[in-house]
């Protein structure tokens, strides 16, 4: 599936929400590509932010109010501090497509990168994926904050076709 404006209703661009429903201001999305591979779900986005810079990363990085960017997130918490910008984050997450619903699990470790992108990596053993990545980048522009997304998940569980 691929989409160049506007938001995805498929389990495998649930990123896209982010943006749809973000908080810090109107977001357009430049482009956004969502597919999969074999289990493994992946989801590209290059969006604009009306916000400034550090009102973005202030937001993303509010690990214990996650549901404000994303309304699907209904339990977000730090588990563990173990530097300033280094975190484990859960989240539980109400999922619905079409009429199929799932509660869903996820423990990463979130890291922010010294140029100011935050790295995610899903830690299996306590989460409902296999697998998972999230690469965001964020740089300010004239028009707010352009943020590029690139995540892949790999569920441990059954997904409607």
């Amino acid at each position: 599936m691929t989409s160049s404006r506007g938001c995805s209703s498929s389990l495998a661009a649930i990123a896209l929400i982010w943006f749809c429903a973000t908080s810090a201001g109107a977001a357009e999305i430049l482009a956004a590509t969502a597919g999969h591979h074999g289990r493994s779900y992946s989801v590209r986005v290059d969006a604009v932010v009306g916000a400034p810079q550090a009102d973005v990363r202030r937001l993303l990085t509010d690990y214990n109010h996650l549901g404000r960017i994303n309304p699907v997130i209904r339990i977000s918490e730090i588990l563990l501090q173990r530097a300033p910008g280094d975190q484990r984050v859960r989240t539980v997450s109400e999922v619905c497509v079409w009429i199929y619903c799932r509660r869903l699990r996820q423990v990463q470790d979130v890291s922010e990168s010294e140029d100011g992108s935050l790295i995610a990596v899903v830690l299996p053993d306590q989460s409902d994926f296999r697998h998972g990545t999230a690469h965001v980048k964020l740089w300010g522009e004239p028009a707010g904050t352009r943020v590029l997304l690139h995540g892949e998940l790999e569920p441990d569980f059954w997904i409607p076709p």
